[in-house]
């Protein structure tokens, strides 16, 4: 299956300024996210890391890396991934020949699964699915939430007539954390303007490619980037248990 990788990193955070440039364990995260997706090998043509920030674009061209600049309209805290990924992939193939996959990465989560990216490309290849994605099972419940009322007092942020009170009598629930995505391209560009739902870019059939909830942790905080660290340095230690 022909691919392109689209790393979206733009400058703007509100927790972390340009934090794709951040150092995680001494290497930048959007070049952690570049290696990633370098270890799938020849099955990704292109690697593109989509941007605003100057300071991520001299990084990924180092890494070996394709920058395209990122325009203002694209770079706001309401635009989507997906918006970024059709950009650079219209700028890249100008003439419309795009790759049959593209892989969207996300370099803010800098815990690397050895191998994720090749996997979930695998799975999205088999042909019974329009996208694939990283996912980890929640454990969690969403039924044993509360949120707060109007009064401050808490109440069931889901409304049921009876909640289990066992974790196996729960059906099974993932999360996508959107480290790495794959969509059928043409999934990708027909989706465009509908937004109807979380993740509706990766088409009517995702397929759930599930893993350790460590390899999920998301840097948006300082405190973030401690936990990172730590993980990072237990997988290693310990050879990187599946």
């Amino acid at each position: 299956m022909r691919a392109v990788a689209v790393i979206p990193a733009r400058a703007g955070s509100k927790g972390l300024a340009d934090k794709n440039a951040l150092r995680v364990a001494g290497v930048p995260m959007v070049v952690r996210a570049i290696g990633a997706v370098r270890s799938a090998g020849a099955a990704v043509e292109r690697i593109l890391v989509s941007t605003d920030s100057p300071a991520v674009s001299r990084l990924a061209l180092d890494a070996g890396a394709e920058v395209v600049e990122r325009p203002g309209e694209l770079a706001g805290d309401a635009a989507g991934v997906e918006s970024a990924a059709r950009h650079a992939l219209r700028v890249v193939y100008p003439g419309g020949d795009f790759p049959e996959a593209t892989l969207v990465v996300q370099p803010n989560l800098p815990v690397w699964q050895p191998g994720i990216v090749a996997e979930v490309l695998e799975r999205l290849a088999r042909g019974d699915a329009t996208g694939a994605g990283t996912c980890h099972l929640v454990g969690q419940r969403p039924e044993w939430m509360k949120k707060r009322d109007p009064h401050g007092c808490a109440v069931p942020f889901l409304p049921a007539k009876r909640i289990p009170i066992r974790r196996q009598d729960f059906p099974e629930l993932c999360y996508f954390d959107g480290a790495v995505l794959a969509v059928l391209t043409e999934a990708l560009m027909k989706s465009e303007g509908q937004k109807v739902s979380h993740l509706y870019w990766l088409g009517d059939r995702v397929a759930p490619v599930v893993r350790p909830e460590i390899y999920g942790l998301e840097v948006h905080s300082p405190e973030d980037v401690a936990l990172a660290e730590v993980a990072i340095a237990w997988l290693e230690k310990a050879g990187y248990p599946r």
